[in-house]
């Protein structure tokens, strides 16, 4: 946002004021499995946490006023799998996850003459944070045939996003207080691999599958500007491969 980081042929970068910057972030994970014999269930929790903060200088674009944005994250997730042993004609999984995450943005402005008769710190710009909680569940199963030659192997995964925009205090141009903006997806995707081993050292296989991407919600300083801008819209996509090895 506004940063001056324009450089001569040199590529040298000259500042009106210091603009440094500083990012900590911790990041736990755990996992736990247990094998009952027929199959394994695995459960994986993950926490990340994350800050970031800087000053940055935008007097090389005629402005006499630096920006000072810090971007926080707190990111859980949480899988569950189970998956059957490889004995047998039949093979199976199943799973459940889960992702919430929230991240505030806090953005404030330094003025500098003759923007202001003394330099003005802490006038704020934005006071924003997104947050996001998405769930899916899903399984696979698959029969091997012809004495273990061929395998069909068919998988669903049902998926549901929210996320949301919400103003937490001003934001500079904003009429007045901002709505939250919320925008929710889900999709069922499918997917279907069909593998032949004629050997033991080729494999045939195609597949069939459906990927699909959540939509999300404008920044709030887009809707500041274009009030009446949607949500990006969902995608999804369809991929069709074949392969011999």
């Amino acid at each position: 946002f506004t940063h001056g980081s324009f450089s001569d042929r040199n590529e040298h970068v000259t500042t009106a004021v210091a603009d440094p910057s500083a990012t900590v972030f911790d990041a736990f994970g755990l996992k736990i499995e247990n094998d009952f014999g027929a199959f394994t269930v695995s459960n994986m929790a993950s926490y990340f946490k994350y800050r970031g903060t800087a000053v940055l200088d935008g007097f090389p674009v005629g402005a006499p006023l630096t920006l000072n944005p810090t971007f926080r994250s707190r990111i859980f997730t949480e899988e569950l799998d189970a998956v059957s042993d490889a004995t047998g004609p039949w093979r199976w999984s199943a799973g459940v996850f889960y992702r919430a995450a929230k991240d505030p943005y806090f953005e404030t402005e330094t003025l500098y003459p003759p923007f202001a008769p003394v330099v003005t710190p802490g006038i704020i710009v934005a006071d924003f944070f997104d947050e996001s909680k998405s769930a899916a569940i899903y399984g696979e199963l698959g029969r091997k045939l012809l004495d273990d030659k061929l395998e069909l192997a068919v998988g669903l995964r049902y998926f549901h996003d929210r996320e949301t925009q919400r103003a937490t205090g001003e934001i500079t141009g904003a009429p007045g207080p901002m709505a939250p903006f919320e925008s929710v997806a889900h999709a069922v995707t499918p997917r279907v691999v069909l593998t032949w081993k004629p050997d033991t050292n080729q494999t045939i296989y195609a597949s069939y599958a459906q990927g699909f991407r959540s939509g999300l919600a404008q920044d709030q300083l887009v809707t500041v500007v274009y009030p009446d801008i949607p949500p990006v819209r969902s995608e999804e996509h369809t991929s069709e491969l074949q392969s011999h090895h």
